[in-house]
C-alpha cells in the first residue's frame, strides 16, 4: 500500500469517525433536552402544587380564594389585590402547562386535565373577572385554553364522534 493510498484510508477512516461522532452528539442532545424538558414540567407541577398547599395550609388565604371567587366586588382593596395575585399565580401556572405541551414537553392527556381547572375557574364570578383581566395580553394561550374548555363541555357522544373522523 503506498503512502497516498494509506493517507486516503486514513482520510475515509476519519469521515467514517466524524459521523459516528455527529450521530452520537445529536443522540446526546437529543436526551439532554428530553431531560431538560421533564425537569421543566416536574418544576411547573410542583410550582403548582405550592399554590395548593398555601390553600391548605392557611386558612386565611383559602377564605380569601373562595370569598374572591364567589364574589370579588365584596373584597377590600388588600384582599382584593391578594386574591388577584393568587389567581394570576394560578393562570400562570396553567400558562406554563400549556407551553409545556405545545413543545411537547407535557402529554396531551395532562394537559386536558387542566381544563377541568379551568373550567371550574371560569364558573366563579371571580375566577371569570380575573380571566377576563389575564387573558387580554396572553391571546395565544387563551385560544388554546377556551378550545379545551369547549371540548370538556362537549357531550362525550359528540366527542367520541368527533374522533372517529
Amino acid at each position: 500500500m503506498t503512502i497516498q493510498e494509506l493517507g486516503s484510508l486514513g482520510e475515509l477512516i476519519a469521515a467514517i469517525a466524524t459521523v459516528i461522532t455527529l450521530a452520537y452528539l445529536a443522540l446526546q442532545i437529543r436526551q439532554s433536552a428530553k431531560v431538560t424538558g421533564q425537569s421543566a414540567v416536574h418544576s411547573s407541577i410542583e410550582s403548582g402544587l405550592a399554590v395548593r398547599l398555601e390553600l391548605v395550609r392557611e386558612p386565611e388565604v383559602a377564605a380569601l380564594y373562595l370569598k374572591g371567587l364567589a364574589d370579588h366586588q365584596s373584597l377590600s382593596r388588600e384582599d382584593l389585590l391578594r386574591f388577584n395575585m393568587l389567581i394570576q399565580s394560578i393562570f400562570e401556572n396553567l400558562r406554563e402547562a400549556f407551553e409545556h405541551y405545545r413543545r411537547g414537553d407535557l402529554d396531551e392527556a395532562s394537559w386536558k386535565s387542566q381544563g377541568a381547572v379551568f373550567g371550574w375557574l371560569l364558573a366563579q364570578p371571580g375566577g371569570e373577572w380575573a380571566w377576563k383581566r389575564y387573558a387580554e395580553d396572553h391571546a395565544e394561550f387563551r385560544e388554546a385554553l377556551e378550545a379545551l374548555l369547549a371540548r370538556a363541555r362537549r357531550p362525550t357522544s359528540d366527542r367520541d364522534r368527533s374522533q372517529e373522523t
